[in-house]
C-alpha cells in the first residue's frame, strides 16, 4: 500500500477545509456533523487513487502536492486532463451523479488529500450551501 498515513479530521483539519469554497459557511457543528467519516490520508508520488471508469464514492480536496487527472486511450497512450494542488479540489460531480469517473488520478508528487464521502448529504441537507459543484474544480 503506498497510503503513508491515514486519520480521522483534526481541528487543523478544519481550519484547512475552511480555504475550500464548498466549506467556507459551515458552522463548526454542521462541519463535524457533516464529515463523518472523512479522513485525511497522506500518499506517495506514483500512488493511483482510483482507474477511468471507477464509481467514486467520495470527493478530494487538495492540502498538499499536486494530482493529475489522466485519461487513457484503448492503445495505452495516456493524457493528462487537469492537474490539481493545494486548495483545490476534485471529483465532486462524479459522486453526486454516481457516474463512472472518465479519467483516472494519480499522484504526481507526496502529497495530502481529505477523501471526503458526504457529498449527497451536502447536496441534501444543506442545498443552498453545497448542492452544485458550480465554481467548484471536479
Amino acid at each position: 500500500m503506498n497510503a503513508m498515513g491515514k486519520s480521522v479530521l483534526s481541528g487543523t483539519d478544519y481550519d484547512e477545509l475552511r480555504r475550500f469554497d464548498l466549506f467556507s459557511n459551515f458552522a463548526n457543528d454542521e462541519l463535524h456533523r457533516l464529515l463523518r467519516g472523512t479522513v485525511h490520508r497522506t500518499y506517495r508520488r506514483g500512488k493511483v487513487l482510483f482507474v477511468q471508469g471507477d464509481r467514486l464514492e467520495w470527493f478530494f480536496l487538495v492540502l498538499n502536492g499536486r494530482v493529475k487527472l489522466v485519461q487513457r486511450a484503448e492503445n495505452g497512450d495516456e493524457g493528462i486532463v487537469d492537474i490539481f494542488g493545494a486548495g483545490q479540489s476534485f471529483g465532486e460531480a462524479a459522486v453526486l451523479t454516481a457516474r463512472p469517473f472518465p479519467v483516472g488520478a494519480e499522484v504526481m508528487t507526496d502529497c495530502r488529500l481529505i477523501q471526503v464521502a458526504a457529498w449527497p448529504s451536502i447536496s441534501l441537507e444543506w442545498p443552498s450551501r453545497g448542492g452544485g459543484a458550480a465554481g467548484t474544480p471536479g
